[in-house]
């Protein structure tokens, strides 16, 4: 009974070897096939073979241990093949999956050589405008301020415009532009966009004219129309701060040692716009445990304009009457350059004139 059974065993086990090899052989047959059409410019055919042996390879990278004996033995490969000898037989390396990623690429370009073709006689047309936006309106970038541009980009061709490249320009080197490029997939016929980039006057400019030069490019090299803009802007050096600083006059007597509020009037008199200022206090008669202003960042001052500051301080103990702060407000602009006001406050004992000391 144990014979009987070792043999059935064994039949089954050559059973399954040459399903095995059966199939081996089927998708191999597949995969030589797909090589051949692939070399005769066969593409839909060289596809539809490759799919067909991956699917009964079932992986990406797939290996046939081959016996000696078998058909396979003399094997000459086809391309993307590679066979080593070992102790047991010809192992067979081939890979499907890098052959159908081949053929797509190929069914790719053939499509985009009709394409082109087609765009000769009626190719794409760009339409461009470009539109600077800056922080205080002036279309003038002061030293340190931000602008945008404000780009509006059609078709008005008789094809689609594919893998668009905008590149921006300038050839001032204090004047810097970010992204310096902007890519579209596609632009179909009438199809409109919008997109902006923004562009920066730093404070080692000069005053003198920039220029942001926007270059636009197409995969086809077929694109006409506005192909090459230019925005021109005014840049102005950069000048220190002249800011004032003034006591409200409605604001409540300070007193020494007792916490206080107190709003002030901030004012640009410069003849430009101050940017990314940061706020602060020396703290020269002040308790330095408890003082601080709102706001502490100013994005944006223009020329003749003024910002209310709220400061929150107590006066050190030991000042008398009519002593006049010295604490000074430090307002620090984007070149790092800082202009100290001071707050100019008047000690005054006026408000405790109604206490009534009783002695113990």
């Amino acid at each position: 009974m144990n014979t009987r059974y070792a043999v059935m065993m064994a039949a089954s086990m050559l059973a399954a070897c040459a399903q095995d090899y059966t199939i081996a052989n089927q998708a191999y047959s597949l995969y030589r096939q797909g090589t051949i059409a692939f070399d005769n410019g066969h593409y839909d055919t060289a596809e539809q073979m490759m799919l067909a042996a991956t699917s009964y390879l079932g992986q990406d990278n797939s290996q046939l241990l081959v016996d000696s004996g078998s058909e396979y033995s003399s094997l000459e490969c086809a391309k993307k093949c590679y066979v080593s000898r070992e102790i047991y037989g010809n192992r067979v390396e081939y890979y499907p999956n890098e052959y159908l990623a081949k053929i797509r690429y190929q069914k790719k370009q053939l499509v985009i050589k009709g394409e082109r073709l087609a765009k000769l006689d009626a190719p794409p047309r760009l339409k461009a405008e470009l539109r600077l936006e800056d922080l205080d309106g002036n279309r003038i970038l002061d030293a340190g301020e931000t602008g945008m541009v404000n780009i509006s980009v059609q078709n008005i061709g008789e094809s689609r415009a594919d893998e668009l490249m905008f590149v921006f320009q300038s050839k001032l080197a204090s004047l810097s532009i970010q992204p310096s490029q902007y890519n579209l997939a596609s632009l179909e016929v009438g199809e409109k966009r919008h997109f902006e980039v923004s562009i920066k006057n730093h404070y080692g400019s000069l005053t003198q004219e920039g220029m942001v030069t926007m270059l636009a490019k197409e995969r086809d090299q077929s694109l006409e129309g506005n192909t090459h803009l230019s925005l021109s802007t005014t840049l102005r050096a950069y000048r220190p701060p002249n800011l004032a600083l003034t006591p409200l006059p409605d604001n409540k007597p300070i007193t020494a040692g007792v916490k206080t509020m107190q709003e002030y009037q901030l004012c640009n008199h410069g003849q430009q716009s101050l940017y990314e200022l940061s706020l602060g206090l020396n703290k020269q008669d002040i308790d330095s445990n408890y003082s601080k202003l709102e706001p502490e960042k100013i994005r944006l001052i223009k020329p003749s304009r003024c910002l209310i500051i709220q400061a929150y301080f107590r006066p050190d103990i030991t000042l008398q009457e009519r002593h006049r702060l010295t604490t000074g407000l430090i307002a620090t602009d984007g070149n790092q350059t800082r202009q100290t006001l001071h707050l100019n406050s008047i000690i005054s004992y006026a408000s405790m004139e109604d206490l009534i000391y009783q002695q113990p």
